[in-house]
């Protein structure tokens, strides 16, 4: 007597599917993990406020770094403060439509002179809208 359920022999699992999916996840998190890295080069610890602000989901073009040593960055090249004013202006001229913004990361620990130095180059400039963004205090900090 036969029975109704015939078993399948040479019935096989294609493997080629899993490791497609297995190479797009790991291009994924190498490429993922080398724009983390990128963006740790400056090691630039922000302030914390007890809100913290969070960077627009577009971000300005230019941005302007303040380190722990109080060296002033634009686009990761150093630049002193006199300098500073003539190339955001330089660059207002050359990029009207979105010369009007900056990014100032400030590392919490940098003197407030510094920071007022590049507030005024970018005013100097024309810059109508300067933005720098804070982290939220941890709950331990919130007591102080």
């Amino acid at each position: 007597m036969q029975s109704r359920w015939r078993t399948r022999e040479g019935a096989e699992i294609s493997l080629a599917p899993l490791l497609d999916v297995i190479f797009c996840l790991l291009f994924f998190f190498v490429v993922a993990t080398s724009l983390r890295q990128e963006r740790e080069v400056l090691k630039v610890s922000l302030p914390r406020t007890s809100q913290g602000t969070r960077q627009a989901e577009e971000s300005p073009p230019l941005t302007v770094t303040i380190t722990r040593e109080n060296k002033i960055l634009l686009h990761e090249k150093e630049i002193t403060g006199a300098a500073l004013s003539a190339e955001l202006k330089e660059y207002c001229k050359e990029n009207p439509a979105q010369g009007s913004r900056v990014l100032i990361q400030a590392d919490g620990e940098a003197n407030v002179q510094t920071l007022l130095e590049v507030s005024d180059a970018c005013s100097e400039a024309g810059i109508k809208k300067a933005v720098m963004p804070t982290r939220p205090k941890t709950p331990e900090e919130e007591g102080d």
